[in-house]
Formats: structure tokens, sequence, C-alpha cells
């Protein structure tokens, strides 16, 4: 096979799997969004919320996903704490969404624990006008984790999973 051959084909399969991967990545964003939007809309119950969107094992930890979910909807913070600034960012459609892949070279390494396809569902959710974001985890059309943290001087995001 010549080299200029090489590179058509190599070209060609590379023109079809970009446009395939920034089409999951496109229908990860309008799940998230659709997450959201059901999220804080309070005429939804958690229950249906934590039945559409989230991939649960068992009884025990579906229950903690809707306990979740009512947390967000009515956080300890109040209005003023970050949990209230999501709410409100969310509510207003004020906030952005950010694939891993665009994460620079510093907080990707806070993810590097977990297995590469994990990686590929992570998603930074970015108030407007705020510093602060919080991470959602995405796994076959599932959110698999809204929730996390980062204890203080460790790099390491953890995901709080249901699965």
């Amino acid at each position: 096979m010549t080299i200029k051959l090489k590179a058509i084909i190599l070209t060609a399969l590379v023109a079809l799997i970009l446009p395939i991967h920034a089409l999951g990545q496109d229908k990860d964003t309008q799940l998230i969004q659709s997450f959201y939007k059901d999220l804080y809309n309070d005429s939804i119950s958690p229950e249906t919320v934590v039945s559409k969107y989230i991939k649960y094992a068992d009884q025990a930890l579906y229950q903690i996903a809707v306990n979740s979910v009512k947390d967000f909807r009515n956080p300890v913070d109040g209005k003023e704490g970050y949990f209230g600034e999501l709410r409100e960012a969310i509510i207003q459609n004020k906030y952005l969404l950010q694939h891993y892949k665009s994460f620079d070279k510093s907080e990707r390494l806070k993810f590097q624990h977990l297995e590469e396809q994990l990686r590929q569902g992570i998603y930074k959710v970015i108030l407007n006008g705020s510093t602060r974001s919080t991470y959602i985890l995405i796994r076959k059309s599932k959110v698999i984790s809204f929730f996390g943290f980062q204890k203080a001087g460790d790099d390491t995001y953890m995901f709080f999973v249901y699965q």
C-alpha cells in the first residue's frame, strides 16, 4: 500500500470517527441539560428523576440517590452557598459544560485513578460568573454521579456513584 493511499484511508477513518465521538458528546450534553432541568423542577418527584436519569445498583442506592436529589433541591448552605449558586445557575441556564478531553493537564490528573472509559464520561459544570465548578459522570446514557469531592491537599477527585 502506498503512503498516499494510507494517508487517504487514515483521513477517511478520522473523518468518520470524529463525528461519531462528537455525536456521543452531544447526546451526553443533552442528557446532562435535561437531568439538571428536571433535578431542579419541583413538580417532578425525586423518584422520577432518579428512575429516569441515574444508574443505581440496588434499592439502598436508589434511596440514597433520591435523598441526594432532595438535598440538591434544598441545599443546606441555602441560596448563598455553592449548591444554592448551582441551583440558580441551572434554573437560569447560566452554566457551561466542558468535556474531560478539553481539561488542562493538571485538571485531568484529578481523574487518573479512573479507567479511561470512565474518564471519557466526565463533564465539568462551570457556573457563569463563578470560579467554582462541579463534575458529573455519564456512562451509557445514564448519570453515574452528579456529586463528588476533593479533599484539601489531595489532587484526586472522588465521585459518589450509585451503582
